[in-house]
């Protein structure tokens, strides 16, 4: 008991390390990068954190708020507040470049997605190549996958009309949400949870995750005036969505940091996979699926449907680069220290 007591001290010291003005702004900026990580698909709010050197303290604060409330609050609050600046600017930027350049941004989120992936990776390397290992990398891997599949098929004739242009004039929020069915509230608890979920396990994306689920452009498109006024059930489902968010990531941080201080392999054996699958789905989401289907049925349309498919591959590079290189100089730091 002493020697677990002594542990939490560590910890706890460890957390408070950065203090002062310095440290306040460090995790003020962290939380506004976190809190664009969390709107902009491809780039993993848990993978920043490690980034930042923050994912092990962030993990602790959370999971020990209500046991050590002052500390942890004290020290999340900066990170807090900087997220929701981040969010904000995020979201509104994302909602109006979705608008302009739909295939090209998401290959970019693609981009960073791929090029954040060695981070998440090398907490694997040298692991050994069993039944065992495989099977949990394997079983990652095809969760996403299988989500996505599933959400495909069961909205195929949806996307068919919709690529088109059946359905005309009318937002994808108005679309999907349709007279919010009580299914859809009842849907939002587990989908809030997994976004939660997001933000704990590294190489994954809550909004990457809405994609592959046909979430995310109702969602982006249900924040205007208008449709909010029209439509105001759309403030229970989102703040349904939140509670779901919130509750999924205070439970992971607590599952995931015993998990990691139980067996770090096994652990990241799944992690690694979950990111790989989350990868893939980037492709073949609902909303790039719907890109394509209109491309077959009504062809390349006007000069921003020609810019769009220009830009797709420059910024998927882009992309990949930026990540890569924001990891590679992350991993060196930690190998010099």
């Amino acid at each position: 008991n002493d020697m677990e007591q002594n542990t939490d001290e560590r910890k706890i010291e460890e957390i408070l390390a950065p203090n002062g003005t310095k440290g306040f702004l460090n995790r003020f900026i962290f939380g506004i990068i976190y809190g664009l990580a969390v709107i902009i698909p491809g780039i993993s709010g848990a993978a920043i954190s490690i980034i930042f050197k923050l994912y092990d303290n962030l993990l602790y604060s959370v999971s020990n708020l209500f046991k050590k409330f002052k500390i942890c609050f004290i020290y999340l609050l900066p990170i807090l507040l900087g997220f929701c600046i981040g969010f904000i600017v995020g979201f509104f930027a994302i909602q109006k470049l979705l608008e302009v350049l739909p295939f090209s941004l998401i290959l970019l989120f693609a981009g960073l997605m791929i090029g954040s992936f060695p981070i998440v990776l090398k907490e694997i390397k040298g692991n050994k190549r069993n039944i065992k290992n495989t099977s949990l990398f394997l079983a990652g891997l095809l969760i996403p996958s299988l989500i996505l599949i599933f959400t495909v098929i069961l909205n195929f004739s949806t996307l068919q009309n919709d690529a088109q242009g059946i359905i005309d004039n009318v937002d994808d929020a108005t679309r999907y949400f349709g007279d919010f069915p009580f299914w859809m509230f009842l849907a939002a608890i587990p989908i809030g949870m997994v976004m939660g979920v997001t933000q704990v396990v590294p190489g994954l994306s809550a909004s990457a995750f809405l994609m592959m689920i046909g979430w995310f452009s109702p969602i982006m498109d249900s924040i205007h005036f208008d449709y909010i006024k029209n439509n105001p059930k759309i403030i229970l489902l989102l703040l349904i969505l939140v509670i779901g968010f919130v509750a999924g990531f205070f439970l992971t941080s607590k599952l995931i940091d015993f998990a990691i201080n139980k067996n770090r392999i096994t652990t990241y054996q799944v992690i690694v996979g979950l990111s790989l699958g989350s990868i893939l789905t980037m492709f073949l989401n609902p909303d790039i699926f719907t890109i394509y289907l209109s491309w077959y049925y009504n062809g390349i349309v006007g000069t921003r449907g020609i810019v769009d498919i220009a830009l797709a591959a420059p910024l998927l590079i882009g992309g990949v680069i930026l990540a890569y290189v924001l990891v590679r100089f992350e991993m060196k730091k930690t190998a010099e220290n």
